[in-house]
């Protein structure tokens, strides 16, 4: 592949808003499924003292998969009884938003996480009171875009753009985001695969990473034109065109048909490399007798 990828960090790095922990009690229909039934005021906590609350890590490990895949913030609600040892238990969901993307089902997975001080009468902790619980799920970052170009690099030329263009029909370049994302896309239906038990689940994460690999093809010519726009940025005129010039000879077009093929011998070339390497590395590490209880590896006989 002509070029080298740089990473993708927006589709990979998942950090979340901490858990908004205002407690009110809430009356509802008892018609809704979404609700939880009317509370006695006097039976609810309004002003909590949390211990503990749920990390971003514990957060991020419950954010519905396909929610996350397609970019989706939500919010749920829970109602929990508070026992006497300040745990949340007996927990419901009082609402949640968007409906059916699994919001209320991942705060649930959250309620092992919450800790509270209980409530106190005449010196003995109490339990028994409800208190609800909102939380908001919410991607970093999810709205913003990479830093944008410094203001002093100039715009390549049009003729740069068309000689970039052809370089990358020629040399059958891979855009680097579309092929990260097909890597993203396999790893978290392997995850899935691994923590999905539940068939519904699974059917709404596979359609939503069906309409992600929807949106990558049809967005295939963007893509193309942007790493156009990147390599138009590096190099001048003069390369540009020495470079297209290259990639569109019988002798560039077979460098791109067959380097698929040569990266793959080289991986197989280098394998020796690298198994000689790491055994050169491991005879000196453990020349400083951290590898006591280990197995000695035996030695070649001469």
């Amino acid at each position: 592949m002509w070029g080298t990828h740089v990473r993708s960090h927006a589709c990979t790095a998942l950090a979340l808003l901490a858990v908004s922990l205002g407690a009110v009690a809430r009356a509802a229909p008892a018609d809704d499924p979404h609700k939880v039934a009317d509370l006695p005021v006097e039976g609810s906590i309004t002003n909590p003292d949390w211990i503990s609350k749920p990390t971003a890590d514990q957060l991020s490990n419950v954010f519905p998969i396909a929610a996350q895949a397609l970019n989706i913030s939500g919010r749920a609600e829970i109602n929990c009884a508070v026992n006497a040892q300040g745990d949340a238990v007996d927990c419901t969901v009082v609402e949640e938003t968007p409906l059916g993307q699994g919001f209320g089902r991942a705060a649930l997975k959250l309620t092992p996480f919450f800790k509270m001080k209980p409530q106190m009468i005449d010196g003995v902790p109490m339990g028994g009171a409800r208190v609800n619980i909102p939380i908001r799920f919410q991607l970093a970052n999810a709205s913003a875009g990479p830093t944008a170009p410094s203001p002093t690099i100039a715009s390549p030329s049009p003729v740069a753009v068309d000689f970039a263009r052809r370089i990358v029909a020629a040399s059958g370049d891979t855009p680097a985001v579309p092929a990260q994302m097909a890597g993203w896309i396999a790893s978290v239906q392997r995850l899935s695969e691994a923590q999905t038990t539940d068939p519904e689940n699974a059917r709404r994460l596979r359609a939503a990473l069906d309409a992600v690999q929807s949106s990558l093809a049809q967005a295939q010519p963007e893509f193309r034109d942007a790493r156009a726009h990147a390599i138009a940025h590096m190099f001048d005129e003069a390369e540009l065109a020495q470079i297209a010039a290259f990639f569109e000879s019988p002798a560039g077009r077979a460098w791109a048909a067959r380097l698929q093929a040569v990266d793959a011998l080289e991986a197989q070339e280098t394998f020796g490399v690298i198994q000689a390497a790491r055994a050169a590395a491991q005879e000196r590490y453990c020349e400083s007798g951290h590898c006591a209880s280990s197995t000695p590896t035996p030695s070649t006989p001469r």
